[in-house]
């Protein structure tokens, strides 16, 4: 949005007030805030795989073993707390549809 407010004022003030001008200062603001949406929308996606590769990259990496079954209470109960989590969370979104 600030990018689009930039832009509207540099064009204003190189290209002039005509009406040929504000039509496509608006087409180009029109763009940007169709680009932001989408990388708005694609960030958290994004986001979530590199933290899933990264996490998978240092096991890896540290050559840490055992790690792929729950069997104590170091790893039960944050399994329960994060399932738990993710279902106030599906129940929120849910919700408001």
């Amino acid at each position: 949005m600030l990018f689009s407010v930039s832009l509207l004022c540099f064009g204003l003030a190189f290209l002039g007030d005509s009406e040929f001008a504000k039509e496509e200062l608006s087409k180009a603001i029109q763009i940007c805030e169709e680009a932001n949406s989408f990388i708005s929308a694609m960030a958290g996606p994004i986001a979530t795989f590199v933290f899933i590769l990264t996490t998978e990259l240092e096991l890896r990496f540290n050559h840490i073993r055992g790690v792929q079954t729950v069997n104590g209470s170091g790893q039960i109960l944050p399994i329960v707390i994060g399932g738990g989590s993710l279902l106030v969370v599906l129940w929120k979104v849910c919700s408001q549809n």
